[in-house]
This record gives C-alpha cells, sequence and structure tokens, in this order.
C-alpha cells in the first residue's frame, strides 16, 4: 500500500515581514523561535457555523512531537464528531454523533520553510494547511507573549501560469466572484538584497508603509451571464499577481502562496489555486509507519522540491 505526500509553504504574515526586509537575520531568528515553541498538547478549535447556527466544533492537537537538529516531526490529530445512522426502537433511522479522530503525521523542515504531509479521508490538505498555520500561530504567541506573530501555509502546486488560471476561470460558466488574496512574499537572501535595491521603486513599500501583510480584493456580479473574464477590469485585477515585486514571477507567487485566486459561480462550484495541480509524491506505508524513515523520506523530498 501506498501514501500520497503533500507539500505546505510556511509564510510570515504578520508586521515581523517588514522588519526582515530591513534585517533579514530577523527571519532565521522568528523560524528559531517558532521551533522552539512547537509542542505537544497545542490546540486550535474552529467552530462550524451553518446559516447562523453552530453545527459543529473541531479540534486540532499538536501531539508526538519530535525535535530534530534538522526539522520537526509530528502529529496533528483531528478530534470531531461524525455523524452515523442509527434506529431507533421504533425502528426509525436517525443521526447519531460519535467522536471521531484523524491524525496525519508530518515533518517540518524550519529552515526551507516547509511542511510535509499526507492526507485521511475526512482530513484533507486544505484543512490541514489551515490547522497547521493555526497551530504554529497559536503556538509561537503562547510562547513568546510580548509580540503578535502570524503565518500562513499553502500548498506547493506545479508551475500554474496564468493562461492556465483565465482558462480554468472561464471553464467555470458563469462566475458570480473572483477574489484575489495577496501576502508580502517571504524572500530568500538572493531576493532580500534585490528588495533592499529596489524597495523604493516597488508596490512592497506601499504594503511597508501602511503595515499592509494582505490584501484581498474582490469582484462580484449578480448577472445571469457573471462576470466576463476577458473584460479590462477583470484583467486588471488578475495583473495585480504580476505587481508583487519584479523578482517574483505570477507562477512563483502563487506556488509559494504569495498569491491566491478563487472563483465562484452562480452554481456554487468553485476553483482556488490552492487546489490546482498540487505537487505529490508516492512513499510506502511502511516509510509512514517508520518515524525514522518517514522524516529521512520527507526531508530528501522536500530538498527537491523545485522552488
Amino acid at each position: 500500500m501506498s501514501t500520497t505526500l503533500y507539500y505546505g509553504k510556511i509564510n510570515l504574515n504578520s508586521d515581523h515581514i517588514f522588519k526582515v526586509y530591513e534585517k533579514p537575520e530577523l527571519l532565521k531568528e522568528t523560524l528559531l523561535k517558532l521551533k522552539n515553541s512547537i509542542k505537544n498538547g497545542v490546540v486550535y478549535k474552529y467552530t462550524q457555523i451553518y446559516k447562523g447556527e453552530e453545527v459543529k466544533i473541531n479540534h486540532y492537537v499538536f501531539s508526538d512531537v519530535d525535535k530534530l537538529d534538522d526539522g520537526i516531526y509530528g502529529k496533528v490529530v483531528k478530534k470531531a464528531p461524525i455523524f452515523a445512522n442509527q434506529t431507533d426502537e421504533n425502528g426509525k433511522l436517525k443521526k447519531i454523533a460519535v467522536d471521531n479522530e484523524e491524525i496525519i503525521s508530518f515533518y517540518f523542515d524550519v529552515e526551507r520553510e516547509i511542511v510535509a504531509f499526507y492526507t485521511t479521508n475526512r482530513f484533507g490538505y486544505s484543512e490541514f494547511c489551515k490547522a497547521f498555520a493555526s497551530l504554529i500561530t497559536k503556538s509561537i504567541n503562547e510562547e513568546y507573549t510580548q509580540e503578535v506573530f502570524g503565518f500562513e501555509v499553502s500548498l506547493i502546486n506545479n508551475n500554474l501560469n496564468m493562461k492556465e488560471i483565465e482558462s480554468s476561470l472561464k471553464e467555470l460558466g458563469a462566475l458570480e466572484e473572483i477574489t484575489i488574496d495577496i501576502i508580502p512574499p517571504n524572500p530568500d537572501e538572493e531576493l532580500l538584497n534585490e528588495l533592499e535595491k529596489n524597495m523604493d521603486k516597488i508596490r512592497l513599500k506601499d504594503y511597508k508603509t501602511g503595515n499592509v501583510t494582505g490584501r484581498r480584493s474582490s469582484l462580484k456580479s449578480t448577472s445571469s451571464t457573471g462576470l466576463v473574464v476577458d473584460s479590462e477590469i477583470v484583467k486588471q485585477e488578475l495583473a495585480s499577481v504580476y505587481n508583487i515585486c519584479p523578482e517574483i514571477t505570477a507562477e512563483d507567487a502563487i506556488k509559494k502562496g504569495y498569491a491566491t485566486i478563487e472563483a465562484k459561480n452562480t452554481d456554487g462550484r468553485t476553483f482556488s489555486t490552492n487546489d490546482k495541480k498540487p505537487i505529490k509524491d508516492i512513499i510506502s506505508d511502511e516509510v509512514v509507519n517508520d518515524k525514522e524513515e518517514y522524516c529521512k523520506t520527507c526531508k530528501y523530498k522536500i530538498g527537491t522540491l523545485p522552488l
């Protein structure tokens, strides 16, 4: 039997990123703080709301955390009720809430800012990325209470170019809404040097001046034919992905989670760049069940990612 590995890019998403632009060494310091803070028992609670009412509470917990020289091994346990069919004494079918746990083992390469993980039937990759981001953010803020950190985790995908995205948007049919989210990039040393030279000339200066750690733009239509993807206004919004800074292509911005494009059509069908063409690797279940081999394999696979 085999298991599919996925990869999430961890991005610092608080005003600390602007300090990193000025002092690149602060990124390593922040990642070290993050590594030190991750521990067993950290809990993130997410309440699902439907039509204004609480319908289910999911608990996500760090467990079996093992801090290695080059990374962190651990598990994210999702605790949430599932609803099973059961007949009562009158033979009538009813839904019964049953406690359930889903467990995913991860390997977090702190230096490369990438987490490798797999999924279960009731714990998918999008949910894992959101849960992991919330857990690491809570971990560091509980440990270093004098500061307020924020992190996001984005699924790493293969080169998804803008032409493919536009084609996917058109294939979705009558679009009710297009949303574009952009965050300041977490740069490597080479990019930091370029940013230092050109900060006054690029859009990131505006982000820094306004302490903007995220920008969201949204276009909506109540027309039965929906938004026109080829129109000038839609193209201008999509072009914002190109304008984060000259040194980052739109493809890299999407791959590394600096930009996300989502859409919904009038029938409720959705599109997200986070769900398109994820990079994945197949490993054996024997490797998954052997912690040492799992960490070794994940570290190697992360090192071969085309980033």
